[in-house]
């Protein structure tokens, strides 16, 4: 906005005068030109607003970045709130979530307890972003235009084009993958090193590639061609919730990163119920409790 006079007083000796047409044109034509170098001027030296810039990405599904990493979390709407999943959010930034559902919810954090309101959306509870800053002190901006939603423990200068780099673009696979991929991994190797979490993805993969097994990820898990071969697609694990860490295995077995070459099978040795493995398989290696066979 622009103020051309200092005070009502101004206004009115302004006023008072008569011009003649000649005159008003030639003023009309050197406030314009004033006005708009003025506003040339601004424009260059106003910083860049975020929030106003929407390039041309495809929409995410409402995905959420934490300190720049994808996590496999997605945001919900409601009543013109944004809302996020508590113990996938929480537990990430090292919080502890117990949940009795339709019941109590509660938060620990730094030594305090905290009891939020929640809403249930899809067999899952979800927290109003706020909290993210109420008690962690972590910020959230919401980017409209490439429905991606920042959480940082520092205010955040990503501009929308680095962030959308941050998110899975489906490539080379969909969504349904990364959903059964990151509920076998977690089944699979919860509690086990980050490593053996990217192994037992990558034998699903290797698996998809090789002639002898289904050509999708959920084809694979589900495969019952020669028997069972995931435990956690009869006893139910595989419907469990899967963790951070789980989808963040997922999505780079996903996107290529390869440290199980070859490898077709794995399993616990403490826990196996069969050793046909072991009998009829060449031994790759062990990551802690599992070992791992072409």
């Amino acid at each position: 906005m622009f103020k051309a006079y200092k005070s009502v007083n101004d206004i009115d000796a302004i006023n008072a005068k008569t011009f003649t047409a000649k005159e008003c044109i030639i003023i009309n034509r050197f406030i314009s030109k004033i006005i708009l170098t003025s506003i040339l001027v601004l424009s260059l030296m106003a910083p860049i607003s975020v929030q106003g810039m929407c390039p041309s990405f495809s929409r995410p599904n409402s995905r959420a970045v934490i300190n720049n990493s994808y996590a496999g979390i997605h945001f919900a709407r409601e009543n013109d709130e944004i809302y996020v999943p508590v113990r996938l959010v929480f537990e990430y930034l090292g919080a502890s979530v117990f949940w009795c559902p339709e019941e109590l919810l509660s938060i620990e954090y730094n030594g305090n307890t905290y009891s939020p309101d929640f809403l249930l959306r899809y067999n899952r509870s979800y927290v109003n972003a706020q909290l993210l800053y109420q008690i962690a002190g972590y910020y959230i901006e919401l980017l409209e235009c490439i429905n991606a939603l920042k959480i940082s423990d520092a205010p955040s200068y990503l501009i929308p084009e680095e962030l959308v780099n941050k998110i899975p673009t489906f490539d080379n696979y969909t969504e349904e993958d990364l959903h059964w991929m990151a509920r076998i991994i977690h089944a699979e190797a919860r509690g086990e090193p980050f490593e053996a979490m990217l192994a037992v993805g990558n034998v699903v993969l290797n698996r998809r590639a090789h002639p002898s097994y289904p050509d999708t990820v959920r084809g694979v898990i589900f495969d019952r061609t020669h028997g069972v071969q995931f435990t956690p697609t009869v006893n139910g694990a595989i419907n469990n919730t899967p963790s951070v860490a789980s989808f963040l295995a997922a999505v780079e077995v996903l996107e290529g990163r390869q440290n199980a070459e070859d490898v077709l099978f794995f399993k616990n040795p403490s826990i196996a119920r069969t050793s046909w493995i072991s009998r009829n398989r060449q031994f790759a290696f062990t990551i802690q409790n599992q070992d791992f066979f072409f």
